[in-house]
């Protein structure tokens, strides 16, 4: 590590600067019980967000209905 931190350094930055892939790039939205998955967005606010932060969901915007079924999971 102490040989290469330079490259450590510049891997580490790439990883950060990188957008994680969405769920959609890899199976189709209709996998996905929205349902579900609202009740999970409550226990994953309740339980785990203190540790893991807190993620604003597409499906909670105003305008969610509008949206497509990919749109509405890329967050």
């Amino acid at each position: 590590m102490k040989e290469n931190d330079q490259i450590v350094k510049e891997l580490t930055a790439a990883v950060f600067a990188t957008e994680a892939p969405h769920y959609t790039d890899f199976f189709p939205a209709s996998s996905i019980d929205l349902l579900a998955a609202k009740r999970g967005q409550k226990h994953f606010k309740k339980s785990c967000a203190k540790s893991h932060g807190a993620y604003d969901k597409n499906w909670d915007l105003p305008n969610a209905e509008e949206l497509s079924a990919v749109d509405i999971l890329k967050t």
